[in-house]
């Protein structure tokens, strides 16, 4: 009997829906299938797209102008990326698959967490940002695994691509691991290095991390999320301050 699969992913048409639509197609060939979808609901008050509004006067002409076409033009973005972007939306692929989708803004809703227990997945894979309370955390011990993009220990927190950029890394990464109670640690089970393109933009590197997620996951799902080691975090990044972006801007970095 094949074993049950929780995803929990953001409600976001650029790198979760690429991720889920490679996923669904080679899930097929382990002994795990997706049973459910939960879908976060943008918290836009925390989130990217409200950091940048808040902060459109750090941000270049050419940068606001490709943001407009990922907002408003989704399927001409192509024409101004080196990374290929999936437009593809969350619902048509789980349309596509035959996905029972559930949809909540807040991943520690009291109904939701209830829902959860109750339905007794093998596992749960999130690649979202919320961060997981104890009642799920407890219910599900070491069967929470999250996806990160960078090299933890190193860059645990929130938007870490651009700190990443901002130190001008060499490389990022993409790192899987069980989560505990604390900010991107618990057992490490795979992590990735990545080059880190120094003409590419925030948002190709991400682009380009996300497409290894599914490779990464299908590996994890063959050694039954086996874990490796595990991660002691230390230093949790927050979205950037002044002088972050003034090490953006030195190393002439790009959001898009």
């Amino acid at each position: 009997m094949k074993k049950s699969l929780l995803l929990i992913i953001a409600d976001d048409l650029y790198f979760q829906s690429s991720f889920l639509k490679k996923f669904s197609e080679q899930i097929g060939n382990t002994e795990y299938f997706i049973k459910d979808i939960v879908i976060l609901k943008s918290d836009y008050k925390n989130s990217s797209q409200q950091y940048l509004l808040n902060n459109f006067f750090k941000l270049k002409f050419t940068e606001l102008f490709k943001l407009s076409i990922l907002k408003f033009f989704p399927k001409i973005i192509n024409c101004f990326l080196n990374e290929i972007c999936i437009n593809i939306s969350i619902n048509k692929i789980s349309k596509n698959f035959k996905y029972n989708l559930i949809k909540y803004s807040n991943l520690n809703n009291k109904n939701l967490t209830n829902l959860i227990k109750k339905k007794n997945y093998n596992y749960i894979i999130n690649t979202a940002s919320q961060i997981y309370k104890g009642n799920l955390i407890k219910a599900y011990n070491n069967k929470i695994i999250n996806v990160h993009l960078s090299l933890l220990p190193k860059y645990a927190g929130v938007w870490t691509m651009f700190q990443q950029m901002s130190n001008n890394e060499k490389y990022t990464g993409v790192t899987i691991h069980k989560i505990n109670s604390k900010i991107d640690s618990g057992d490490m089970i795979l992590q990735k290095k990545i080059f880190l393109n120094k003409d590419s933009s925030l948002f190709e590197n991400q682009l380009k991390c996300y497409k290894q997620v599914p490779i990464l996951l299908i590996k994890c799902l063959q050694k039954n999320f086996k874990s490796i080691k595990k991660l002691k975090t230390t230093k949790i990044y927050k979205f950037p301050n002044d002088d972050d972006w003034k090490n953006f801007r030195y190393y002439k970095k790009k959001i898009i």
